[in-house]
């Protein structure tokens, strides 16, 4: 019996097991090329721009996103304003994320998320 399997080593192998299946990461490795900012758009309904309490006109909040070239092509990767202010132009990153529903404009599609930026 010098090959029985431990418990140990049966849950080790389903943890091993379900890292390999059950994983949802993403890395991406590139380039920062270009920062992009997005004008504010005004909220609408009925043709008609919405204003808050006190009469103030009400925009979409400001999208940022950062072209990103690597290996094989080029991506627009949207990020969180703090990730694009600090994030510099022509500098090496590792992009971790996963894959996630993202409702955008009404419609709901499964798209990368990253999560975080590391400046290589």
């Amino acid at each position: 019996m010098a090959n029985a399997l431990t418990p140990q080593d049966v849950k080790e192998q389903a943890r091993e097991y379900l890292k390999l299946t059950q994983t949802n990461v993403i890395k991406l490795a590139g380039t920062v090329i270009s920062h992009f900012q997005s004008e504010p758009k005004p909220r609408m309904q009925n043709n008609v721009q919405i204003v808050d309490a006190n009469g103030n006109l009400l925009f979409y909040p400001l999208r940022s996103s950062l072209k990103v070239a690597f290996t094989g092509g080029e991506i627009e990767v949207p990020v969180t304003s703090e990730q694009f202010n600090t994030t510099p132009l022509n500098s090496t990153c590792l992009f971790t994320g996963r894959l996630g529903l993202v409702k955008s404009f009404g419609n709901e599609s499964i798209t990368y998320i990253f999560d975080t930026i590391e400046v290589l």
